[in-house]
């Protein structure tokens, strides 16, 4: 059964315009309309032949090798599977010549066609550009469907090329999703050699094939560009953060070294104060903020290690009690400061873990601090140690020991406790923040925990209904090797 095509050969109003399919408006200008009116006076444009003529068979044995050639093109580039295209109309239509002219903009937003594909004897002309508004194919596109042409070099100057002369020109045009891409068309060089509506057949599928194919290699290249994008702004990103990480590594170790003298300094005027009452009172003012201040620096420090995976540990067998005294005894200044009370519930029986034990301390330290600090003056922290053995039901388990601590302060919000351990994050905000630290602190603290195999999380209600910390540390012997008697 053979397709009937309508071909429109005659200017149908003066608002051709406004007519078109919305694809073909923001191309069609102004400027066509005479040009479009002179192809109909002129009678050079003679699109109702196609169906006039006799129609030959449709070559099925050909079209389906091109199909074969046109599936291969598209795993190649846009070019190569363009000049396919090409090189496929000029043999199913048996034309002298056959192009894909695709619209361009130039910088000032004048659009133009230029040859992308060409094939026969104007092969060479590859690359070379006619206007829209005198071109057969801005007639096309002005048109909205198949054209056929009667000797258009005699009409239109952009086809002034040194090639046989063009008996007929049949084009089509390559819709695209909300414009036109261009024209895909073919051309005789024989008087003996007129196209048909078969050709018209061939040329309009060929020509959906190039629109749905554009579509596909344009949103690859989209997608390829946002990809490139999101990778120069994941390096810049890197480098940020390098440059980052590099210049608090370098704040830190210059605040570390007038903190030892400044330390060193404030013990021994604290020695030789005689016991001055307003005088010890200042230096203890002094000594709590160096401490502080020290503390602030090693995070920084530690901030810059986990970055760069330089955190090590020294593991030795230790009671873990015994690590948590002494955790406690260095906040006593500062949690008495604050007139808290602070009750340690630890265990009778020897709790033995296999850990560094100044990053013990230090993941202790931190989190009590915290307690002290985000409690108001008067509050209560309490600290307690547990163990637990696997149940029976655990094949796999393993003992652990629970640090839990747990304050009656302001609490976290909803809101705040799924990035309480993020880097650079402070979950808390109030009065108390005046003395806090840099949101570093408990993004190390989880760091530490897990380089002893442990793991750390935090529980509250809400604001205003206190926090717990809860760390579990695995109770284990230290490794020995075998001995051979």
């Amino acid at each position: 059964m053979l397709l009937k095509i309508e071909y429109p050969n005659i200017l149908p109003s003066t608002n051709i315009i406004n007519d078109r399919p919305p694809q073909l408006r923001d191309i069609v200008s102004e400027n066509l309309l005479p040009e479009v009116a002179r192809t109909q006076r002129e009678r050079f444009l003679t699109t109702g032949l196609l169906d006039e003529r006799a129609r030959r068979g449709p070559n099925h044995e050909a079209e389906l090798q091109c199909v074969y050639a046109l599936a291969h093109s598209l795993a190649t580039s846009s070019e190569k599977m363009l000049q396919t295209l090409a090189d496929t109309a000029l043999l199913l239509c048996d034309a002298g010549s056959a192009g894909i002219s695709l619209i361009e903009r130039d910088d000032t937003g004048l659009s133009y066609f230029r040859w992308v594909a060409t094939a026969g004897f104007i092969s060479t002309y590859t690359g070379n550009t006619t206007p829209i508004d005198e071109s057969p194919c801005g007639v096309t596109l002005a048109l909205g469907g198949v054209q056929l042409f009667a000797y258009p070099q005699r009409h239109f100057d952009c086809l002034k090329a040194p090639v046989p002369e063009v008996v007929e020109g049949l084009v089509v045009p390559i819709l695209g999703q909300r414009e036109p891409w261009g024209t895909i068309w073919v051309m005789s060089h024989d008087e003996n050699a007129r196209f048909d509506a078969e050709d018209a057949r061939v040329l309009m599928s060929l020509a959906s094939f190039v629109g749905a194919a554009l579509v596909v290699e344009r949103a690859k290249t989209a997608a390829e560009t946002r990809a490139e994008e999101a990778e120069a702004a994941r390096v810049a990103l890197q480098a940020s953060e390098n440059a980052m990480s590099n210049a608090i590594a370098m704040i830190a170790h210059e605040l570390r070294g007038p903190l030892a003298p400044m330390t060193s300094a404030l013990e021994a005027i604290y020695r030789l104060s005689d016991s001055n009452q307003a005088f010890v009172s200042a230096l203890n003012i002094a000594q709590r903020q160096t401490r502080h201040l020290g503390r602030l620096v090693d995070d920084l420090l530690d901030a810059s290690r986990i970055r760069y995976d330089k955190v090590a540990l020294e593991r030795n067998e230790m009671v873990l009690q015994e690590i948590v005294r002494e955790a406690t005894a260095l906040l006593l200044p500062d949690i008495n400061h604050r007139k808290h009370s602070l009750e340690l519930n630890l265990p009778e029986a020897p709790v033995v873990v296999v850990a560094d034990s100044g990053r013990l301390i230090q993941i202790l330290t931190n989190v009590i601090s915290n307690a002290a600090k985000y409690t108001p003056d008067g509050g209560l922290i309490h600290v307690s140690v547990t163990t637990r053995e696997p149940s029976p039901l655990e094949s796999a388990g393993r003992t652990e020991a629970s640090i839990e601590i747990t304050d009656n302060g302001m609490g976290i919000s909803k809101n705040a406790l799924p990035r309480v351990f993020d880097m650079f994050v402070q979950s808390r905000t109030c009065d108390a923040s005046r003395e806090g630290g840099l949101g570093i602190g408990l993004a190390v603290v989880k760091h530490l925990v897990s380089l002893h195999d442990g793991t750390v999380e935090i529980k509250s209600d809400g604001e205003g209904c206190g926090t717990t910390v809860l760390i579990r540390l695995p109770v284990r012997a230290p490794r020995t090797e075998a001995s051979s008697d």
